[in-house]
């Protein structure tokens, strides 16, 4: 038996879900596994365009608590919230680190001062967009503070990021 990328199984609009069965690709909950799955993709870009192996090796981990965030509510929380609390706390150094070195305009920015700034703002905005896909899921879902936080922080974290990236740029 071949094993193919396609099973012909969502030609009628629906997709699986572990512990769901098969829903319809619309739902809102297969919106926002979606909506993460292009924020992974799009932190793949960030990664991908990084220059400094310590940055990497972050925005890598960054990669990977999206994917455990993801696979948490694919299965509906039965495998763990998604992220622990020293994710969160983690972002928060790096947001805490990113502000001290360098003085930050207070001001809104139009992004592409640089490419490398656009595509954090790029992945910025989709983790906004992620961020209210849970608020809606929610009602669904109750997901765990922690997923919720990170997700909030990784766009912060992001937002300075590239404010960071394009001031070198000056």
């Amino acid at each position: 038996m071949e094993n193919k990328i396609y099973t012909k199984t969502g030609d009628k609009l629906t997709t699986s879900l572990p512990n769901r069965g098969r829903v319809s690709k619309g739902d809102d909950i297969i919106q926002l596994l979606g909506t993460l799955d292009e924020l992974n993709s799009q932190m793949g870009v960030v990664r991908a365009e990084c220059e400094c192996p310590d940055l990497a090796r972050l925005l890598l981990r960054i990669q990977e608590n999206i994917l455990k965030i993801s696979g948490a509510i694919a299965c509906n929380f039965r495998q763990g919230p998604g992220v622990e609390e020293k994710e969160v706390q983690l972002l928060e150094k790096a947001i805490d680190n990113i502000e001290m070195s360098f003085v930050r305009e207070k001001r809104f920015h139009c992004p592409g001062e640089t490419l490398r700034g656009a595509h954090m703002d790029v992945a910025r905005t989709v983790a906004r967009r992620a961020e209210r896909l849970m608020a809606v899921c929610d009602r669904k879902l109750s997901f765990s503070a922690q997923s919720l936080q990170y997700i909030n922080r990784l766009s912060d974290y992001l937002y300075v990021l590239a404010r960071q990236t394009d001031a070198a740029k000056r």
